[in-house]
């Protein structure tokens, strides 16, 4: 899968050593954390972990919308694959991050419902979160500059916050 048509990775060795390392690095922060982590705190730690990887979504979409890829004369690239794949991550892992953390602290016990959360208005709030997204991702997607990004980055940061503080 990561061989294109030229026989090349087309990631260099310091990439890989970077992937490596984070790998090793994460990998044994989940193992020592599973070990020491009771089984009753199971729900929160996994909420935790699922916001980590709502927020890698999120990091790596703002990386690639705020530090193109130089292409070389002639290359041949699909920049709306590209602008619809960063707006997809921005979305769905800052709604993951945002919600998994409120999860987290609701399922804790430091976060309870407001009582505003449980009226009809706590639709319309997410409503115009929503629509924030969606005008942060047109932004995005007509401009590719950093008032979408950012726009997304809030919107659907907020989103993920309205839809989850509701919830128990």
């Amino acid at each position: 899968v990561l061989v294109n048509s030229l026989s090349s990775t087309g990631i260099s060795s310091n990439a890989w050593m970077w992937i490596i390392i984070g790998s090793l690095v994460g990998g044994l922060f989940g193992l020592v954390t599973a070990q020491r982590v009771p089984m009753t705190a199971m729900p929160e730690t996994v909420a935790l972990f699922n916001g980590c990887g709502g927020m890698s979504s999120l990091l790596v979409a703002i990386g690639v919308c705020l530090f193109p890829l130089v292409r070389e004369a002639g290359d041949i690239g699909n920049g709306l694959v590209e602008i619809i794949s960063i707006i997809v991550s921005v979305f769905v892992g800052a709604i993951t991050f945002t919600g998994s953390v409120v999860a987290m602290a609701k399922l804790q016990g430091w976060l309870t419902t407001p009582s505003w959360m449980q009226s009809k208005f706590r639709h319309a709030i997410n409503i115009f979160f929503a629509v924030l997204s969606l005008i942060g991702a047109i932004e995005l997607f007509r401009t590719s500059g950093q008032v979408g990004l950012w726009l997304l980055v809030l919107g659907s940061g907020l989103l993920g916050i309205g839809v989850t503080l509701s919830i128990g």
